[in-house]
């Protein structure tokens, strides 16, 4: 069993050692990230300060939380698909992935999974960093990530991060079997982004939205990749369940596998490749 997973833990490791290198991109946009939060949190701030009658779902700290996070695993979400798997459809190399010895479903899962994981992490660790630890040093308290009060809490958000890495993994498998299936990897591309951004919280914190619409995002598998975490961390789950979150995403990552596998069976089935 452990020879059978080894192909894809050697192709994890050595993918990721290749695309988490520190460059000028990453540096880019945790500059990009970082300034776009003070932003949003000085227009909360406002909001606050100017609204004080209206009931409000959280507290402004609460909120400011939401925003430092939100920026922190906006790297989670699925924006486009694989350029690889974009690349290698217009060349035709994506037969060579059908002559490996390995399951094109799991080797597409595992090379989504390491590109999601590479990005998410060096974002994640520097701007949880500056938010949580920086600004309480420099004494800017009001501005800063609030700290969980719970250590069990700490440890689900842990969790439901795992979890939302693995759920936008499978979503973004399903994004390129469309884009193999159309031929059209900016079609998917378009009609992806505002739907993921907009639906997992990568706008405006979902708490913000009437009850009803809250509970129609969790009909969609988006949540579970910011808004869920974020959530268990704040401690404002629905009802107050956390593991009822955890269950979601759980639901949805075995909905999302069976149905990539589905389609990128269906799809091998119809593909063809023109040229000698």
């Amino acid at each position: 069993m452990r020879g059978r997973f080894k192909p894809y833990q050697a192709y994890f490791l050595a993918r990721h050692k290749v695309l988490a290198q520190w460059g000028l991109t990453t540096f880019a946009s945790i500059v990009a990230q970082t300034w776009w939060a003070a932003l949003n949190i000085s227009v909360y701030y406002s909001l606050y300060m100017f609204q004080t009658g209206t009931d409000f779902t959280f507290g402004s700290q609460s909120a400011i939380s939401y925003v430092w996070l939100q920026q922190a695993t906006l790297a989670l979400l699925p924006f486009y698909c694989d350029p690889d798997i974009a690349g290698s459809i217009r060349s035709g190399s994506i037969l060579y992935d059908r002559t490996k010895p390995v399951d094109t479903y799991s080797w597409w899962y595992t090379r989504n999974l390491t590109r999601v994981a590479s990005r998410l992490f060096p974002r994640f660790t520097v701007i949880i960093v500056f938010a949580a630890i920086c600004l309480p040093t420099f004494s800017y308290n009001g501005y800063a990530l609030e700290k969980p009060s719970e250590a069990t809490r700490l440890f689900a958000f842990f969790v439901s991060i795992f979890l939302g890495l693995l759920v936008s993994a499978a979503i973004a498998v399903i994004m390129d079997a469309i884009a193999v299936r159309t031929l059209s990897v900016n079609g998917v591309n378009a009609v992806a982004m505002p739907l993921v951004l907009f639906f997992a919280g990568g706008v405006i914190p979902l708490p913000f939205l009437p009850e009803w619409a809250q509970f129609l995002t969790f009909l969609l598998p988006f949540s579970s990749l910011v808004d869920i975490p974020i959530r268990i961390y704040l401690g404002v789950a629905i009802d107050g369940y956390t593991y009822t979150l955890s269950l979601i995403q759980i639901t949805w990552l075995i909905l999302l596998i069976s149905a990539g596998r589905y389609i990128i069976n269906r799809t091998i089935l119809h593909l063809e490749v023109h040229g000698g």
